[in-house]
């Protein structure tokens, strides 16, 4: 957890358990990378929404589908190995589908779907991943 955004990483936990808690909203500290988390996770539909409480915290809706969480399932690869660069062909190989993950690229963060259906040739660090 130290090589990436400490901050980021406990808002996610804290999604998670609140979900698993089965609570109806999260309060959270926000930042830009916090807010574009919550963007990918409100288009992707594993939110209901979030609206500010304050210009430093947010408050996320979150979403149950028969009666658990759809954030539940987040998970996070916290030993060093994970946190290196990987690249295209590794990518393509290793990963499986029934999974989303988010991957930092030099192009932003992608899904694992975004980076073959563009047809990207850039790898990245995975970030967190959720099982579908």
């Amino acid at each position: 957890m130290k090589f990436i955004n400490r901050f980021t990483y406990r808002a996610l936990i804290h999604i998670r358990n609140s979900s698993s808690a089965r609570k109806v909203y999260a309060d959270l500290g926000c930042s830009r990378l916090v807010m574009y988390i919550l963007n990918f996770f409100f288009q992707k539909g594993y939110i209901f929404g979030y609206m500010y409480l304050t210009l430093y915290k947010v408050r996320v809706f979150l979403k149950y589908y028969k009666d658990k969480g759809v954030l539940t399932s987040l998970s996070f690869r916290l030993n060093s190995p994970t946190f290196t660069y990987k690249s295209l062909k590794y990518l393509n190989s290793q990963y499986l589908y029934n999974y989303l993950y988010l991957f930092t690229t030099p192009k932003g963060f992608l899904t694992l779907d975004e980076i073959f259906t563009k047809n990207l040739t850039v790898g990245g660090i995975l970030y967190f991943y959720i099982t579908l």
